[in-house]
Protein backbone atom coordinates (compact mmCIF):
# COMPACT_ATOMS: atom_id res chain seq x y z
CA UNK A 1 0.00 0.00 0.00
CA UNK A 2 1.47 3.56 -1.07
CA UNK A 3 0.75 6.30 1.45
CA UNK A 4 1.37 9.93 1.37
CA UNK A 5 1.38 12.04 4.75
CA UNK A 6 0.45 15.10 3.19
CA UNK A 7 -2.60 14.18 1.03
CA UNK A 8 -3.55 11.11 3.40
CA UNK A 9 -3.33 9.75 0.60
CA UNK A 10 -3.83 5.71 0.38
CA UNK A 11 -3.32 3.36 -2.88
CA UNK A 12 -4.95 0.05 -2.00
CA UNK A 13 -2.73 -3.22 -3.64
CA UNK A 14 -4.97 -6.44 -5.43
CA UNK A 15 -7.44 -4.80 -6.47
CA UNK A 16 -6.75 -5.69 -10.16
CA UNK A 17 -5.52 -9.26 -10.67
CA UNK A 18 -2.78 -10.92 -12.87
CA UNK A 19 -4.54 -11.08 -16.75
CA UNK A 20 -6.22 -14.30 -18.06
CA UNK A 21 -7.52 -15.74 -21.15
CA UNK A 22 -11.06 -16.36 -20.00
CA UNK A 23 -13.56 -14.41 -17.25
CA UNK A 24 -13.18 -17.51 -15.30
CA UNK A 25 -9.49 -16.33 -14.36
CA UNK A 26 -10.74 -13.33 -13.01
CA UNK A 27 -13.02 -15.17 -10.73
CA UNK A 28 -12.72 -13.42 -6.70
CA UNK A 29 -12.53 -17.03 -5.50
CA UNK A 30 -11.27 -20.12 -5.81
CA UNK A 31 -14.10 -22.42 -6.77
CA UNK A 32 -17.09 -21.43 -8.35
CA UNK A 33 -21.03 -22.11 -7.69
CA UNK A 34 -23.01 -24.24 -9.91
CA UNK A 35 -23.65 -22.16 -12.79
CA UNK A 36 -21.39 -19.47 -12.39
CA UNK A 37 -18.82 -20.26 -15.29
CA UNK A 38 -22.06 -20.90 -17.57
CA UNK A 39 -22.71 -16.95 -16.90
CA UNK A 40 -19.71 -15.41 -17.11
CA UNK A 41 -19.33 -17.52 -20.90
CA UNK A 42 -22.96 -16.21 -21.74
CA UNK A 43 -22.14 -12.69 -20.69
CA UNK A 44 -18.17 -12.15 -22.42
CA UNK A 45 -19.84 -13.65 -25.73
CA UNK A 46 -23.28 -11.42 -25.15
CA UNK A 47 -21.02 -8.31 -24.44
CA UNK A 48 -19.53 -8.90 -28.20
CA UNK A 49 -22.81 -7.85 -29.42
CA UNK A 50 -24.81 -6.04 -27.04
CA UNK A 51 -23.90 -2.41 -24.77
CA UNK A 52 -26.29 -3.76 -21.86
CA UNK A 53 -26.42 -7.51 -20.30
CA UNK A 54 -29.02 -8.12 -18.06
CA UNK A 55 -28.12 -11.04 -15.53
CA UNK A 56 -31.30 -12.63 -13.58
CA UNK A 57 -29.75 -15.42 -10.77
CA UNK A 58 -31.44 -16.10 -7.62
CA UNK A 59 -30.44 -15.48 -4.06
CA UNK A 60 -27.41 -17.72 -3.62
CA UNK A 61 -25.97 -17.94 -6.76
CA UNK A 62 -23.22 -15.20 -6.39
CA UNK A 63 -23.41 -12.42 -8.60
CA UNK A 64 -21.54 -10.01 -6.96
CA UNK A 65 -18.59 -12.48 -7.58
CA UNK A 66 -19.49 -13.01 -11.02
CA UNK A 67 -19.47 -9.07 -11.20
CA UNK A 68 -16.40 -8.72 -9.53
CA UNK A 69 -14.63 -11.14 -12.34
CA UNK A 70 -16.20 -9.14 -15.28
CA UNK A 71 -15.18 -5.84 -13.85
CA UNK A 72 -11.50 -7.18 -12.98
CA UNK A 73 -11.21 -8.32 -16.74
CA UNK A 74 -12.57 -4.83 -17.54
CA UNK A 75 -9.80 -2.97 -15.68
CA UNK A 76 -12.30 -0.33 -15.63
CA UNK A 77 -15.56 -0.38 -13.56
CA UNK A 78 -18.25 1.70 -12.03
CA UNK A 79 -20.46 -0.60 -9.44
CA UNK A 80 -23.29 0.79 -8.00
CA UNK A 81 -25.99 -0.41 -5.57
CA UNK A 82 -28.88 0.66 -3.93
CA UNK A 83 -27.74 1.16 -0.18
CA UNK A 84 -24.09 2.38 1.28
CA UNK A 85 -24.57 -1.11 3.61
CA UNK A 86 -24.40 -3.18 0.00
CA UNK A 87 -21.16 -0.49 -0.61
CA UNK A 88 -19.66 -1.60 2.33
CA UNK A 89 -20.36 -4.96 1.75
CA UNK A 90 -18.32 -4.92 -1.71
CA UNK A 91 -15.50 -2.96 0.30
CA UNK A 92 -15.40 -5.85 2.74
CA UNK A 93 -15.34 -8.69 0.54
CA UNK A 94 -13.61 -6.82 -2.30
CA UNK A 95 -10.91 -4.48 -1.42
CA UNK A 96 -12.78 -2.03 -3.54
CA UNK A 97 -12.53 1.50 -2.15
CA UNK A 98 -16.04 3.07 -1.76
CA UNK A 99 -17.70 6.45 -2.30
CA UNK A 100 -20.19 8.26 -0.57
CA UNK A 101 -21.90 12.18 -0.54
CA UNK A 102 -20.75 15.01 1.55
CA UNK A 103 -22.81 14.45 4.46
CA UNK A 104 -21.20 11.60 5.54
CA UNK A 105 -17.91 13.31 6.44
CA UNK A 106 -16.66 16.00 8.76
CA UNK A 107 -15.45 19.63 7.60
CA UNK A 108 -12.34 20.89 8.37
CA UNK A 109 -13.17 24.05 8.35
CA UNK A 110 -15.07 24.72 11.98
CA UNK A 111 -17.98 27.15 12.10
CA UNK A 112 -18.08 30.79 14.18
CA UNK A 113 -18.92 28.56 17.40
CA UNK A 114 -16.20 26.15 16.58
CA UNK A 115 -18.16 23.39 15.75
CA UNK A 116 -16.99 20.98 13.06
CA UNK A 117 -20.24 20.57 10.12
CA UNK A 118 -20.80 18.12 8.00
CA UNK A 119 -19.18 18.74 4.44
CA UNK A 120 -22.34 19.36 3.04
CA UNK A 121 -22.90 22.30 5.50
CA UNK A 122 -19.23 23.64 5.23
CA UNK A 123 -18.27 26.86 4.04
CA UNK A 124 -17.62 25.33 0.77
CA UNK A 125 -21.23 25.23 -0.11
CA UNK A 126 -21.89 28.00 1.97
CA UNK A 127 -19.82 31.21 0.51
CA UNK A 128 -15.99 29.80 -0.50
CA UNK A 129 -15.51 28.69 -3.92
CA UNK A 130 -13.50 25.59 -3.94
CA UNK A 131 -10.11 26.79 -5.19
CA UNK A 132 -10.41 29.07 -1.90
CA UNK A 133 -10.57 26.13 1.06
CA UNK A 134 -7.16 25.16 2.62
CA UNK A 135 -7.69 21.72 2.75
CA UNK A 136 -8.75 21.52 -1.61
CA UNK A 137 -6.92 19.73 -4.27
CA UNK A 138 -8.24 19.03 -7.61
CA UNK A 139 -8.89 16.44 -9.17
CA UNK A 140 -5.68 16.88 -11.64
CA UNK A 141 -3.37 18.05 -8.82
CA UNK A 142 -4.36 14.86 -6.31
CA UNK A 143 -3.20 13.05 -9.71
CA UNK A 144 -0.34 14.77 -10.29
CA UNK A 145 0.60 14.38 -6.43
CA UNK A 146 -0.18 10.59 -6.69
CA UNK A 147 2.25 10.39 -10.14
CA UNK A 148 4.82 12.26 -8.29
CA UNK A 149 4.52 15.44 -10.60
CA UNK A 150 4.67 17.74 -7.75
CA UNK A 151 6.74 20.50 -6.82
CA UNK A 152 6.79 23.16 -3.72
CA UNK A 153 4.36 25.72 -5.92
CA UNK A 154 1.55 22.36 -5.88
CA UNK A 155 -1.27 22.55 -3.63
CA UNK A 156 -0.43 19.10 -1.68
CA UNK A 157 2.76 21.38 -0.68
CA UNK A 158 0.67 23.55 0.45
CA UNK A 159 -2.74 22.05 2.09
CA UNK A 160 -3.90 23.45 5.67
CA UNK A 161 -2.34 20.96 7.60
CA UNK A 162 -0.66 18.95 5.44
CA UNK A 163 -4.80 17.44 5.49
CA UNK A 164 -6.48 16.95 2.27
CA UNK A 165 -10.51 17.33 2.65
CA UNK A 166 -11.66 13.98 3.79
CA UNK A 167 -14.70 13.71 1.38
CA UNK A 168 -12.33 14.81 -1.52
CA UNK A 169 -9.95 12.71 -0.39
CA UNK A 170 -12.60 9.01 -0.76
CA UNK A 171 -14.19 11.10 -3.77
CA UNK A 172 -10.74 11.62 -5.64
CA UNK A 173 -9.63 8.08 -4.42
CA UNK A 174 -12.60 6.31 -5.91
CA UNK A 175 -11.81 8.35 -9.29
CA UNK A 176 -8.34 7.39 -9.80
CA UNK A 177 -8.88 3.48 -8.77
CA UNK A 178 -9.89 1.56 -11.82
CA UNK A 179 -12.88 -0.39 -10.04
CA UNK A 180 -14.87 1.95 -7.40
CA UNK A 181 -18.24 1.64 -5.73
CA UNK A 182 -20.49 3.96 -5.06
CA UNK A 183 -24.52 4.02 -4.42
CA UNK A 184 -27.36 5.55 -6.98
CA UNK A 185 -28.49 8.63 -5.16
CA UNK A 186 -24.35 9.82 -5.13
CA UNK A 187 -23.60 8.90 -8.54
CA UNK A 188 -27.17 10.18 -9.91
CA UNK A 189 -26.26 13.08 -8.25
CA UNK A 190 -22.57 13.65 -8.72
CA UNK A 191 -23.48 13.71 -12.70
CA UNK A 192 -26.07 15.93 -12.56
CA UNK A 193 -24.49 18.80 -10.70
CA UNK A 194 -20.67 18.12 -10.84
CA UNK A 195 -20.53 15.99 -14.04
CA UNK A 196 -17.20 15.09 -13.61
CA UNK A 197 -17.70 11.62 -13.16
CA UNK A 198 -14.92 9.57 -15.12
CA UNK A 199 -15.87 7.26 -18.35
CA UNK A 200 -15.50 3.95 -17.76
CA UNK A 201 -15.11 0.26 -19.98
CA UNK A 202 -17.75 -1.17 -17.39
CA UNK A 203 -21.18 0.03 -15.20
CA UNK A 204 -22.29 -2.42 -13.33
CA UNK A 205 -25.95 -1.99 -11.79
CA UNK A 206 -26.17 -3.97 -8.96
CA UNK A 207 -30.08 -4.53 -7.57
CA UNK A 208 -31.09 -3.05 -11.09
CA UNK A 209 -35.11 -3.90 -10.01
CA UNK A 210 -34.91 -0.80 -8.07
CA UNK A 211 -33.28 1.26 -10.05
CA UNK A 212 -36.83 3.09 -11.33
CA UNK A 213 -37.64 3.37 -7.68
CA UNK A 214 -34.40 5.15 -6.94
CA UNK A 215 -34.66 7.50 -10.19
CA UNK A 216 -38.36 8.43 -9.40
CA UNK A 217 -37.02 9.45 -5.84
CA UNK A 218 -33.73 11.12 -7.02
CA UNK A 219 -35.95 12.78 -9.78
CA UNK A 220 -38.61 13.67 -7.55
CA UNK A 221 -39.58 17.46 -6.52
CA UNK A 222 -41.42 19.00 -3.32
CA UNK A 223 -42.09 22.29 -2.01
CA UNK A 224 -42.99 22.51 2.09
CA UNK A 225 -44.49 25.46 3.14
CA UNK A 226 -42.81 24.80 6.61
CA UNK A 227 -39.45 24.70 5.21
CA UNK A 228 -39.65 27.80 2.97
CA UNK A 229 -41.47 30.20 4.98
CA UNK A 230 -38.08 30.75 7.44
CA UNK A 231 -35.69 31.98 4.40
CA UNK A 232 -39.38 34.48 3.51
CA UNK A 233 -39.93 35.88 6.42
CA UNK A 234 -36.08 36.80 6.99
CA UNK A 235 -35.79 38.74 3.74
CA UNK A 236 -40.02 39.44 2.90
CA UNK A 237 -41.31 40.31 6.59
CA UNK A 238 -43.82 42.81 5.55
CA UNK A 239 -45.18 39.99 3.16
CA UNK A 240 -47.29 37.30 4.13
CA UNK A 241 -45.61 33.39 2.77
CA UNK A 242 -47.93 31.75 0.69
CA UNK A 243 -47.60 29.33 -1.68
CA UNK A 244 -50.85 29.49 -4.03
CA UNK A 245 -52.33 26.33 -5.08
CA UNK A 246 -52.22 26.10 -8.56
CA UNK A 247 -53.71 22.80 -9.05
CA UNK A 248 -52.86 19.15 -10.10
CA UNK A 249 -53.36 19.08 -13.94
CA UNK A 250 -50.84 21.03 -15.16
CA UNK A 251 -47.41 21.02 -13.52
CA UNK A 252 -45.69 23.39 -15.71
CA UNK A 253 -49.08 25.80 -14.31
CA UNK A 254 -46.50 26.16 -11.02
CA UNK A 255 -43.28 27.59 -12.99
CA UNK A 256 -44.40 31.18 -11.85
CA UNK A 257 -44.47 29.62 -7.97
CA UNK A 258 -41.21 28.65 -8.81
CA UNK A 259 -39.64 31.77 -10.16
CA UNK A 260 -41.17 33.35 -7.32
CA UNK A 261 -39.46 31.06 -4.73
CA UNK A 262 -36.13 31.03 -6.48
CA UNK A 263 -36.32 34.99 -6.23
CA UNK A 264 -36.40 34.74 -2.31
CA UNK A 265 -33.92 32.53 -1.50
CA UNK A 266 -31.19 34.17 -3.84
CA UNK A 267 -31.88 37.16 -1.50
CA UNK A 268 -31.33 35.03 1.12
CA UNK A 269 -28.42 33.75 0.11
CA UNK A 270 -26.69 36.78 -0.41
CA UNK A 271 -27.07 37.28 3.59
CA UNK A 272 -23.88 37.59 5.49
CA UNK A 273 -23.33 34.84 7.81
CA UNK A 274 -23.02 36.23 11.70
CA UNK A 275 -24.07 33.18 13.48
CA UNK A 276 -24.01 29.11 13.48
CA UNK A 277 -27.38 28.52 12.68
CA UNK A 278 -26.94 31.31 9.63
CA UNK A 279 -24.25 28.96 8.10
CA UNK A 280 -26.50 26.19 8.57
CA UNK A 281 -29.68 27.26 6.83
CA UNK A 282 -27.52 29.30 4.09
CA UNK A 283 -26.26 25.79 3.87
CA UNK A 284 -29.77 24.65 3.45
CA UNK A 285 -31.50 27.70 1.53
CA UNK A 286 -28.21 26.91 -1.24
CA UNK A 287 -29.24 23.33 -1.39
CA UNK A 288 -33.04 24.47 -2.24
CA UNK A 289 -31.90 26.81 -4.76
CA UNK A 290 -29.82 24.33 -6.73
CA UNK A 291 -32.95 21.73 -6.41
CA UNK A 292 -35.46 24.16 -7.71
CA UNK A 293 -33.42 25.49 -10.63
CA UNK A 294 -32.62 21.74 -11.91
CA UNK A 295 -36.33 20.89 -11.03
CA UNK A 296 -37.65 23.79 -13.03
CA UNK A 297 -35.17 22.87 -15.94
CA UNK A 298 -36.66 19.35 -16.50
CA UNK A 299 -40.14 20.82 -16.08
CA UNK A 300 -39.88 23.31 -18.96
CA UNK A 301 -38.34 20.29 -20.68
CA UNK A 302 -40.78 17.78 -21.00
CA UNK A 303 -43.81 19.07 -19.05
CA UNK A 304 -46.14 16.03 -20.14
CA UNK A 305 -43.50 14.00 -18.36
CA UNK A 306 -44.51 14.91 -14.75
CA UNK A 307 -47.30 14.10 -12.50
CA UNK A 308 -48.32 16.40 -9.29
CA UNK A 309 -48.24 13.07 -6.97
CA UNK A 310 -49.24 15.09 -4.11
CA UNK A 311 -51.01 18.37 -2.32
CA UNK A 312 -51.27 19.14 1.12
CA UNK A 313 -53.44 22.50 1.83
CA UNK A 314 -52.94 24.38 5.09
CA UNK A 315 -55.69 27.12 5.41
CA UNK A 316 -55.20 29.42 2.07
CA UNK A 317 -51.70 27.96 1.46
CA UNK A 318 -50.42 24.99 0.14
CA UNK A 319 -48.28 23.02 2.81
CA UNK A 320 -46.22 20.95 0.35
CA UNK A 321 -47.05 19.76 -2.95
CA UNK A 322 -44.79 16.93 -4.74
CA UNK A 323 -44.03 16.69 -8.28
CA UNK A 324 -42.56 12.95 -9.82
CA UNK A 325 -41.45 11.83 -13.12
CA UNK A 326 -43.58 9.43 -15.33
CA UNK A 327 -41.02 7.67 -17.15
CA UNK A 328 -37.53 7.56 -16.22
CA UNK A 329 -35.15 7.29 -19.61
CA UNK A 330 -33.92 10.64 -19.63
CA UNK A 331 -32.51 10.14 -16.45
CA UNK A 332 -30.68 6.83 -17.61
CA UNK A 333 -29.51 7.56 -20.72
CA UNK A 334 -26.73 9.95 -18.89
CA UNK A 335 -26.36 7.01 -16.59
CA UNK A 336 -25.27 4.26 -18.51
CA UNK A 337 -23.66 6.27 -20.90
CA UNK A 338 -20.75 6.79 -18.39
CA UNK A 339 -19.33 3.53 -19.12
CA UNK A 340 -18.59 1.93 -23.42
CA UNK A 341 -20.75 -1.06 -21.48
CA UNK A 342 -23.41 -2.07 -18.73
CA UNK A 343 -24.18 -5.23 -16.68
CA UNK A 344 -27.48 -5.14 -15.18
CA UNK A 345 -27.93 -7.45 -12.19
CA UNK A 346 -31.26 -8.78 -9.78
CA UNK A 347 -32.72 -11.99 -8.80
CA UNK A 348 -35.43 -10.23 -9.95
CA UNK A 349 -36.10 -9.78 -13.37
CA UNK A 350 -38.56 -12.26 -14.98
CA UNK A 351 -38.58 -9.81 -18.29
CA UNK A 352 -35.94 -7.95 -20.76
CA UNK A 353 -38.64 -6.34 -22.48
CA UNK A 354 -40.53 -4.73 -19.09
CA UNK A 355 -36.83 -4.16 -17.43
CA UNK A 356 -35.80 -2.13 -20.90
CA UNK A 357 -39.39 -0.41 -20.93
CA UNK A 358 -39.24 0.62 -17.79
CA UNK A 359 -35.35 1.89 -18.12
CA UNK A 360 -35.68 3.09 -21.55
CA UNK A 361 -33.25 1.11 -22.97
CA UNK A 362 -33.80 -0.46 -26.46
CA UNK A 363 -34.57 -4.31 -26.36
CA UNK A 364 -32.58 -4.91 -29.31
CA UNK A 365 -29.47 -3.52 -26.78
CA UNK A 366 -29.86 -5.77 -24.63
CA UNK A 367 -29.47 -9.74 -23.97
CA UNK A 368 -30.63 -11.21 -21.10
CA UNK A 369 -29.12 -13.96 -18.97
CA UNK A 370 -30.77 -15.82 -17.22
CA UNK A 371 -30.26 -18.61 -14.32
CA UNK A 372 -33.70 -20.30 -13.74
CA UNK A 373 -32.21 -23.14 -11.03
CA UNK A 374 -31.97 -22.19 -7.61
CA UNK A 375 -28.92 -24.36 -5.69
CA UNK A 376 -31.01 -23.78 -2.35
CA UNK A 377 -32.95 -27.02 -1.36
CA UNK A 378 -36.73 -26.57 -2.02
CA UNK A 379 -37.88 -27.83 1.70
CA UNK A 380 -35.28 -25.58 3.31
CA UNK A 381 -37.49 -22.72 1.85
CA UNK A 382 -41.05 -23.47 1.59
CA UNK A 383 -44.22 -21.30 1.09
CA UNK A 384 -47.32 -21.73 2.30
CA UNK A 385 -50.36 -19.65 1.28
CA UNK A 386 -52.11 -19.16 4.35
CA UNK A 387 -55.60 -17.73 2.54
CA UNK A 388 -56.54 -15.84 6.32
CA UNK A 389 -58.24 -12.64 4.77
CA UNK A 390 -58.77 -10.64 2.02
CA UNK A 391 -57.17 -7.36 2.21
CA UNK A 392 -57.43 -4.37 0.10
CA UNK A 393 -58.32 -0.38 1.10
CA UNK A 394 -62.00 -1.85 1.67
CA UNK A 395 -61.70 -5.12 3.74
CA UNK A 396 -58.24 -3.80 6.12
CA UNK A 397 -59.92 -2.91 9.12
CA UNK A 398 -62.05 -5.70 9.30
CA UNK A 399 -59.37 -8.14 8.49
CA UNK A 400 -56.58 -7.11 10.79
CA UNK A 401 -57.96 -8.89 13.77
CA UNK A 402 -57.99 -12.43 11.62
CA UNK A 403 -54.35 -11.30 10.43
CA UNK A 404 -53.25 -10.20 13.72
CA UNK A 405 -54.60 -13.49 15.35
CA UNK A 406 -52.84 -16.15 12.86
CA UNK A 407 -49.37 -13.93 13.03
CA UNK A 408 -49.61 -14.57 17.16
CA UNK A 409 -50.31 -18.42 16.44
CA UNK A 410 -47.55 -18.57 14.00
CA UNK A 411 -44.93 -16.49 16.54
CA UNK A 412 -46.25 -19.15 19.35
CA UNK A 413 -45.04 -22.46 17.09
CA UNK A 414 -41.57 -20.51 16.52
CA UNK A 415 -41.31 -18.90 19.94
CA UNK A 416 -38.21 -19.81 20.28
CA UNK A 417 -36.67 -18.51 16.86
CA UNK A 418 -36.22 -14.80 15.40
CA UNK A 419 -37.97 -14.34 12.39
CA UNK A 420 -39.61 -11.07 9.88
CA UNK A 421 -43.08 -9.81 9.78
CA UNK A 422 -43.44 -8.14 6.27
CA UNK A 423 -46.47 -5.45 6.03
CA UNK A 424 -47.16 -2.75 3.60
CA UNK A 425 -47.60 0.02 6.01
CA UNK A 426 -46.56 1.38 9.51
CA UNK A 427 -50.37 1.55 9.62
CA UNK A 428 -50.64 -1.83 9.21
CA UNK A 429 -47.36 -2.38 11.64
CA UNK A 430 -48.92 -0.60 14.67
CA UNK A 431 -51.91 -2.31 14.73
CA UNK A 432 -50.53 -5.43 15.32
CA UNK A 433 -48.40 -4.04 17.92
CA UNK A 434 -50.94 -2.66 20.01
CA UNK A 435 -53.33 -5.97 19.63
CA UNK A 436 -51.05 -9.24 19.47
CA UNK A 437 -50.52 -10.78 22.90
CA UNK A 438 -48.62 -8.87 25.24
CA UNK A 439 -45.77 -12.32 25.09
CA UNK A 440 -45.40 -11.82 21.44
CA UNK A 441 -45.63 -8.10 21.49
CA UNK A 442 -42.53 -8.15 23.46
CA UNK A 443 -40.38 -9.84 21.22
CA UNK A 444 -41.09 -7.72 18.12
CA UNK A 445 -39.03 -4.72 17.12
CA UNK A 446 -40.08 -2.21 14.47
CA UNK A 447 -38.12 0.11 12.30
CA UNK A 448 -40.31 2.74 12.69
CA UNK A 449 -38.59 6.66 14.26
CA UNK A 450 -35.32 4.34 13.18
CA UNK A 451 -32.54 5.75 10.82
CA UNK A 452 -29.78 3.08 11.65
CA UNK A 453 -30.93 0.01 10.50
CA UNK A 454 -27.43 -1.46 11.41
CA UNK A 455 -28.22 -0.96 14.51
CA UNK A 456 -31.82 -2.32 14.60
CA UNK A 457 -30.29 -5.54 13.15
CA UNK A 458 -27.91 -5.63 15.70
CA UNK A 459 -30.29 -5.33 18.51
CA UNK A 460 -32.06 -8.42 16.32
CA UNK A 461 -29.62 -10.72 16.55
CA UNK A 462 -28.50 -10.36 19.74
CA UNK A 463 -32.22 -10.82 21.21
CA UNK A 464 -33.58 -14.54 21.65
CA UNK A 465 -36.44 -14.74 19.71
CA UNK A 466 -36.62 -11.66 18.25
CA UNK A 467 -38.93 -10.55 15.49
CA UNK A 468 -38.84 -7.97 12.93
CA UNK A 469 -42.00 -6.26 12.05
CA UNK A 470 -41.87 -3.60 9.48
CA UNK A 471 -42.70 -2.36 5.73
CA UNK A 472 -39.71 -1.00 4.56
CA UNK A 473 -37.09 -4.20 5.08
CA UNK A 474 -38.16 -6.33 1.80
CA UNK A 475 -34.86 -5.87 0.10
CA UNK A 476 -31.24 -4.80 1.36
CA UNK A 477 -31.89 -7.28 4.21
CA UNK A 478 -29.52 -10.45 4.74
CA UNK A 479 -31.38 -12.61 7.46
CA UNK A 480 -28.89 -15.57 6.92
CA UNK A 481 -29.22 -18.45 9.48
CA UNK A 482 -30.55 -18.11 12.69
CA UNK A 483 -31.46 -14.29 12.05
CA UNK A 484 -34.59 -15.42 10.54
CA UNK A 485 -36.40 -19.40 10.62
CA UNK A 486 -39.97 -17.53 9.53
CA UNK A 487 -41.06 -14.69 7.71
CA UNK A 488 -44.78 -13.64 7.21
CA UNK A 489 -45.78 -12.03 4.08
CA UNK A 490 -48.98 -10.19 5.20
CA UNK A 491 -50.07 -8.26 2.25
CA UNK A 492 -49.48 -8.90 -1.18
CA UNK A 493 -47.51 -5.67 -2.41
CA UNK A 494 -49.32 -4.41 -4.64
CA UNK A 495 -48.19 -0.37 -5.90
CA UNK A 496 -49.50 2.47 -3.54
CA UNK A 497 -52.71 3.19 -6.06
CA UNK A 498 -52.44 6.83 -3.52
CA UNK A 499 -49.93 7.73 -5.45
CA UNK A 500 -51.16 9.13 -8.71
CA UNK A 501 -47.99 8.18 -10.50
CA UNK A 502 -48.37 4.72 -9.56
CA UNK A 503 -52.32 5.09 -11.02
CA UNK A 504 -51.37 7.06 -14.09
CA UNK A 505 -48.87 3.59 -14.59
CA UNK A 506 -51.47 1.86 -14.10
CA UNK A 507 -53.89 2.90 -16.29
CA UNK A 508 -51.13 2.89 -19.27
CA UNK A 509 -49.73 -0.15 -18.87
CA UNK A 510 -51.32 -2.61 -16.76
CA UNK A 511 -48.38 -5.50 -16.84
CA UNK A 512 -46.28 -2.30 -15.04
CA UNK A 513 -48.20 -2.91 -12.20
CA UNK A 514 -48.69 -6.71 -11.80
CA UNK A 515 -44.94 -7.23 -12.95
CA UNK A 516 -44.02 -4.73 -9.91
CA UNK A 517 -46.16 -6.66 -7.46
CA UNK A 518 -44.24 -9.97 -8.53
CA UNK A 519 -40.84 -8.09 -7.83
CA UNK A 520 -41.46 -7.21 -4.65
CA UNK A 521 -43.02 -10.78 -3.30
CA UNK A 522 -40.04 -12.34 -4.71
CA UNK A 523 -37.55 -10.39 -3.15
CA UNK A 524 -39.20 -10.23 0.17
CA UNK A 525 -39.27 -13.89 -0.01
CA UNK A 526 -35.38 -13.93 -0.83
CA UNK A 527 -34.87 -12.14 2.77
CA UNK A 528 -34.60 -15.40 4.95
CA UNK A 529 -32.94 -18.09 2.93
CA UNK A 530 -29.15 -17.33 2.25
CA UNK A 531 -27.04 -20.24 1.49
CA UNK A 532 -27.98 -23.77 0.66
CA UNK A 533 -28.09 -24.81 4.12
CA UNK A 534 -29.93 -22.18 5.50
CA UNK A 535 -33.59 -22.84 6.06
CA UNK A 536 -36.56 -20.85 6.91
CA UNK A 537 -40.67 -21.35 6.12
CA UNK A 538 -42.63 -18.05 4.50
CA UNK A 539 -46.42 -17.69 5.32
CA UNK A 540 -47.96 -15.47 3.10
CA UNK A 541 -51.47 -14.50 4.98
CA UNK A 542 -53.45 -12.51 2.22
CA UNK A 543 -55.92 -14.74 0.50
CA UNK A 544 -55.32 -12.58 -2.83
CA UNK A 545 -51.98 -13.91 -3.48
CA UNK A 546 -53.34 -17.05 -4.35
CA UNK A 547 -55.70 -15.37 -6.70
CA UNK A 548 -52.86 -13.30 -8.39
CA UNK A 549 -50.31 -16.33 -8.79
CA UNK A 550 -53.00 -18.30 -10.61
CA UNK A 551 -53.49 -15.27 -12.93
CA UNK A 552 -49.88 -14.01 -13.16
CA UNK A 553 -48.21 -17.29 -13.08
CA UNK A 554 -46.02 -17.06 -15.75
CA UNK A 555 -44.59 -13.31 -13.74
CA UNK A 556 -42.71 -15.66 -11.25
CA UNK A 557 -39.68 -17.37 -11.75
CA UNK A 558 -39.61 -21.69 -11.39
CA UNK A 559 -37.81 -21.33 -8.04
CA UNK A 560 -40.28 -19.68 -6.47
CA UNK A 561 -43.40 -21.77 -7.92
CA UNK A 562 -41.70 -24.91 -7.05
CA UNK A 563 -41.98 -24.12 -3.04
CA UNK A 564 -45.85 -22.97 -3.32
CA UNK A 565 -47.74 -24.96 -0.74
CA UNK A 566 -51.18 -24.83 0.26
CA UNK A 567 -52.19 -24.01 3.86
CA UNK A 568 -53.34 -27.24 4.70
CA UNK A 569 -49.59 -27.82 4.46
CA UNK A 570 -49.00 -26.13 7.18
CA UNK A 571 -48.11 -27.40 11.06
CA UNK A 572 -51.19 -28.08 12.74
CA UNK A 573 -50.24 -25.74 15.75
CA UNK A 574 -50.60 -22.95 13.14
CA UNK A 575 -53.33 -23.95 10.81
CA UNK A 576 -55.76 -25.48 13.86
CA UNK A 577 -58.35 -22.88 15.23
Amino acid sequence: MLSCTRCDYREQDGLIVNSGSSLSDFFPFQSMRPFQKEALDQIKEALMSTKFVILEAPVGFGKSAVAVALTRNQESAHILTSTKQLQDQYSSDFRFPVVKGKSNFRCDIPNSTGMFPPVSKGRCVIDWKLKDCPHYATFEEYQAHKNKQCNRDSKCENLKDNKLCSYYNQKWLGFKAPITVYNYPFLLSEMKYAADVPHRKLLVCDEVHDLEKQIVSFASFSLKSSALKKFHDQVRPEEEFIIPNKGEDEPIAWIDVLVDIEDFLKEFSDLTIEEDIEQDQVAISKEMLKDIESFEADLKANPTNWVINNTKLSGNSIEEVVFQPIHVGNYTFPLFNVADSVLLMSATVFSKERLCKALGISVNEASFIQILESTFPVDHRPIFAMNTAKLNRETMDTALPKITQMIDKIMFHYKYERGIIHTTSYRQTNYILQNISKTNRARLKTTEGKSNRTELMKKHDSSDASVLISPSLHQGVDLKDESSRFQIIMKVPFPDLSQKRTKIKLKRDREWYDWQTALRLVQTYGRSIRSEDDYAATYILDTNFTHFIQKKRNLFPKFFLEALRGNSQALPSITDY
